[in-house]
């Protein structure tokens, strides 16, 4: 499935004529560059490449604008689709094994990867897709506390079970079915005195601060029902003024776990000032996979950082966030790994600067660009803008030879 910055470069390029302006004319005629492959340790921080369970490979190649990663594991080889599920991914590898150092754990854990091996595609699939895998799973997997009648509530489960996984660094809502089978069968040891043994922390993941969690926000998931968060997230956006068909399906929909929705409400709270913001919350309930949901923090995330910087006016929908400023400059708010100059993206710049002949426009976003990429921006008069929130600062390392290397800093924010 394409991604947001995907559609809206379909957004901006049908029906442009090819006499409308010379950009466009010239991106008509360019068929653009081909996708890259990069070197893994160029794009990552050394400390997160490899771990005692898990190795990144090294070659990475860039499909529809985001890096696709290849994760190395005992239990087989796993993809990830961008920088954003790389993250949710390690999270979950490490909190695996974390389950597997408790007393008991290793043999829990090392059935559940059993157990998904039996699944009709396999461990891979269950690390991949796992929320159309758990439907194909054994229903070991589905053994959950049945006093629980609430979705929400039965998909984080019992008390133990959610202090459980925050102890493990892990989201007790998490759809990977082996560390939720984990949790499940290490809680209910827990909860008959079983098995209860002190945990050794993991590493942290430099350069990979998506999801990262504060303590309140632990402690809220911890010892709260997903509903009881749900509920107060939903009052807070009525005092928003958020439409309440709107708000009720961000707050009590299934598409954010809660630990999500308190990450995604910590940035948007602190924007009311800007109008239409209500669309953020829009663009938030299109989310349709992981990936997608991953991207509208980003896209939140990439919105604060911008208002911190300048004052954001309002907000449009154009399939990704647009940001008008106070002063007038326009922002299109993007979350892309690596933007090469491919022909879309060459019609979408000159279309956008058609669209707005007088004003100042700029794309931010925690991504790369090409160096040809810069040159089309640059002849459209767009700046674009990196935030590198921690992301290593060296110059991409290309496995092949048939694109220029990037630029190592592109101007704009910096890391806050």
């Amino acid at each position: 499935m394409k991604n947001a910055f995907c559609l809206f470069l379909c957004i901006l390029t049908p029906g442009i004529a090819a006499g409308q302006t010379s950009l466009v004319e010239k991106a008509v005629r360019t068929t653009g560059e081909p996708a890259p492959t990069f070197a893994a340790s160029s794009i990552l921080n050394a400390s997160v490449l490899r771990s005692t369970h898990y190795r990144i490979s090294e070659s990475v190649p860039v499909r529809d604008y985001r890096f696709q990663f290849q994760i190395e594991t005992n239990y087989g080889t796993f993809h990830a689709d961008g920088r954003y599920m790389l993250e949710k991914r390690l999270r979950e590898l490490q909190a695996i094994e974390r389950a597997a150092q408790l007393s008991g754990g290793r043999v829990i854990v090392d059935s559940a990867w059993d157990v998904a091996r039996k699944t009709p595609k396999g461990a891979v699939t269950l690390l991949t897709d796992p929320l159309g895998a758990l439907g194909r799973a054994p229903r070991g997997f589905e053994r959950m506390a049945t006093s629980l009648v609430n979705r929400m509530d039965r998909r984080a489960g019992t008390p133990t079970r959610r202090n459980l996984a925050i102890q493990l660094g892990a989201d007790p809502e998490t759809s990977n079915p082996v560390l939720s089978h984990a949790l499940t069968e290490i809680a209910v040891q827990q909860a008959i005195g079983q098995g209860a043994s002190k945990i050794a922390l993991g590493a942290a993941l430099p350069g990979l601060s998506l999801l990262a969690t504060t303590e309140d926000f632990r402690e809220q998931v911890a010892q709260r029902s997903p509903h009881e968060i749900a509920s107060d997230i939903d009052a807070e956006l009525n005092q928003m003024k958020v439409w309440q068909p709107v708000r009720e399906q961000f707050a009590y929909g299934n598409r954010f776990t809660s630990i999500e929705k308190l990450i995604y409400m910590s940035y948007f709270r602190e924007l009311q000032q800007i109008e239409h913001l209500d669309l953020m919350i829009h663009m938030a309930n299109r989310a349709d996979s992981e990936a997608a949901v991953l991207t509208r923090i980003a896209y939140v995330r990439l919105l604060h950082e911008l208002h911190h910087q300048s004052p954001v006016a309002s907000i449009a929908d154009a399939g990704i966030p647009v940001a008008i400023m106070r002063d007038g400059r326009i922002f299109g708010i993007c979350s892309v790994d690596y933007l090469h100059s491919t022909q879309e993206v060459q019609l979408a710049a000159a279309n956008f600067r058609a669209s707005h002949p007088t004003q100042s426009l700029q794309f931010i976003s925690t991504g790369y660009i090409s160096p040809q990429t810069q040159r089309t921006l640059n002849a459209a008069q767009i700046q674009f803008m990196r935030a590198d929130y921690g992301q290593p600062q060296q110059e991409l390392r290309q496995l092949t030879s048939a694109t220029q290397p990037l630029a190592t800093q592109p101007s704009g924010v910096s890391n806050r």
